[in-house]
């Protein structure tokens, strides 16, 4: 998987991780691979496993169920903020939406500051 495949894949998983309260969580291992595939990322390859390899999610089952969560809940914020400003583009309105619906998650929300101070 090239760098920006997997740049690709770790930030549709963070917005996957977070949901729609923007809290990172665990999430199944099949419905990261479904996403990835169905967005392209590395087929016919595992997409997912080159994220694990790299120290970005890590792995656990549970009642025989694969569960993924990215290895820092900063980082899961951070990779999600970058997709959703990319998102909005140069969109004033989709940011100002944006910020307001990740007010509850100061994680999240310093995250998207943070991005979108970088890309002025």
């Amino acid at each position: 998987m090239s760098d920006p495949e997997m740049l690709k894949a770790a930030m549709l998983l963070a917005k996957m991780a977070l949901g729609d309260n923007f809290v990172p969580k665990e999430f199944f291992r099949d419905d990261a691979t479904s996403l990835l595939k169905e967005s392209g990322c590395a087929e016919p390859q595992d997409p997912v496993q080159p994220l694990i390899d790299n120290g970005i999610l890590k792995e656990k089952t549970a009642l025989g169920f694969r569960l993924l969560r990215f290895t820092l809940d900063p980082l899961a914020e951070s990779l999600a903020a970058a997709h959703y400003v990319r998102t909005c583009g140069g969109d004033a309105e989709c940011l100002k939406k944006l910020k307001e619906d990740a007010a509850k998650s100061p994680g999240f929300l310093t995250a998207i500051e943070l991005i979108e101070k970088g890309t002025h």
